[in-house]
């Protein structure tokens, strides 16, 4: 009875009822509607599609205030990086969502659905140790740094042979957290291992200065503080080998489904959208907006004036044109 992201997305027809989890799991799209006019209808005094559609938009912000974090507040520029979209509802949205950002390039990766679990699969092992050692960076204690990460790295050795991973496959990566003094911005810089010195130290205070300017546009002149050691104990894990798949005859026409009406702003309204079978594509394919690609675990919207194209790896690479 409460309105939802996904009842908003049946609404604008992005989701089809019948195919959702490969047509798995049963919906009722009336129920959508219904939840949505009952619910917002009344408050706002607007119809259903214009409330679905702001519904859209709102996730679309909150999914782009969450890239504006990790990018513009750490000095980092989101238009010279492409943007990878992963998860069951991701790939709905993500078009939008670097719209915001002016972001060139979007890519789907083949089951997005199930990306992060896959993700979890094959990504190295790591445990985080810290240990405090406040101390000015001019007058560093280099055996008192020393003997932290001894420390440090006894117990990243241990819990990392519980797992399985110690030898060859272990990695200890150390860094310092600086900052200025009087200030209680920590930026974390790596140190490579061996025994402190005060050359090791001098560069990374060095390095600390240069990524305070990038993200805050400051270069203060204040001396600095070494607040932690840090240590990120890795166990390496044997990366799968994702092979290539051969070129196809570019005639994406052999995964096409019926189409149907669904919303874009780019049009004013419901548009016939051809749907694809997305398992059925091959690389080579191109497909022009406004387009849907259907696989068991999510939907990839491409809105009018986008091309998807399908890569090597059955990546689809959408761009604006």
């Amino acid at each position: 009875t409460q309105p939802t992201v996904t009842d908003a997305n049946i609404v604008l027809g992005y989701l089809d009822p019948g195919y959702f989890l490969g047509g798995k799991m049963e919906i009722h799209p009336e129920l959508s509607h219904r939840a949505i006019a009952a619910e917002l209808g009344k408050k706002l005094g607007l119809d259903t599609v214009t409330i679905a559609k702001g519904i859209y938009d709102l996730a679309n912000t909150h999914m782009a205030s969450a890239i504006r974090v990790v990018t513009l507040q750490r000095g980092i520029d989101p238009r010279e990086y492409p943007i990878t979209a992963f998860g069951g509802a991701g790939p709905i949205h993500v078009v939008k969502v670097a719209e915001q950002f002016n972001i060139p390039t979007v890519i789907v990766p083949l089951s997005p659905g199930v990306k992060s679990a896959f993700g979890l699969l094959v990504s190295d092992l790591a445990y985080d140790y810290v240990a405090t050692t406040i101390m000015p960076a001019s007058a560093a204690d280099c055996a008192v740094l020393d003997a932290a990460f001894a420390r440090l790295e006894e117990n990243g050795k241990r819990d990392l042979a519980v797992e399985g991973q110690s030898g060859v496959g272990a990695e200890m990566q150390r860094s310092i957290d600086l900052r200025f003094a009087n200030q209680a911005m920590d930026i974390a810089i790596r140190v490579p291992a061996g025994p402190m010195t005060v050359e090791t130290i001098r560069r990374a205070e060095a390095e600390f200065r240069e990524h305070y300017f990038e993200t805050c546009g400051m270069r203060p002149s204040d001396p600095c503080q070494i607040v932690n050691c840090r240590l990120r104990a890795v166990g390496v894990v044997t990366k799968p080998n994702v092979p290539a798949v051969a070129l196809g005859d570019r005639n994406a026409d052999r995964a096409l489904k019926t189409g149907r009406k669904a919303y874009f702003s780019e049009t004013g309204g419901f548009t016939d959208t051809k749907v694809y079978d997305r398992v059925r594509l091959r690389p080579g394919d191109v497909v022009s907006g406004p387009a849907i690609f259907e696989e068991p675990d999510s939907t990839t919207v491409c809105p009018p004036g986008y091309t998807a194209a399908v890569d090597a790896h059955l990546n689809l690479i959408v761009t604006r044109g």
